[in-house]
C-alpha cells in the first residue's frame, strides 16, 4: 500500500505518490489547471476543454490547438520522419 505525500524537507516541498496507479490534478468548476514557477511565471496552462499552453521564462512558445500544435520559435530536432511537404515557414 501506498501513500500520498505533501511535505517540505526544510529545503524543498514534494507532492509525492508512492501508491499504484496515476497522478491526477483536477479542476472540478471548470478553471485552468495552472503550473507556475517564481510565484507568478507560467510554465505550464491546461485550459479546459482547450489548449495545453508550455511556457519559457514566461513566454508562451508551444500551444495545442485543434488543428495541431503551434510552435512560437525555432524548432530543432535530432531526426525527422516524413516528406515534409506539409511545413510551413510562417
Amino acid at each position: 500500500m501506498g501513500y500520498l505525500g505533501i511535505y517540505h524537507d526544510g529545503s524543498q516541498s514534494y507532492i509525492n505518490n508512492t501508491g499504484t496507479g496515476n497522478l491526477y490534478i483536477k479542476n472540478d468548476n471548470g478553471g485552468t489547471i495552472n503550473l507556475q514557477t517564481n510565484g507568478s511565471k507560467n510554465a505550464v496552462k491546461c485550459i479546459e476543454d482547450g489548449a495545453v499552453e508550455v511556457y519559457h521564462n514566461a513566454t508562451k512558445k508551444i500551444e495545442t490547438t485543434a488543428a495541431g500544435v503551434t510552435v512560437a520559435g525555432t524548432v530543432t530536432a535530432t531526426s525527422f520522419s516524413g516528406s515534409g511537404a506539409n511545413l510551413t515557414n510562417l
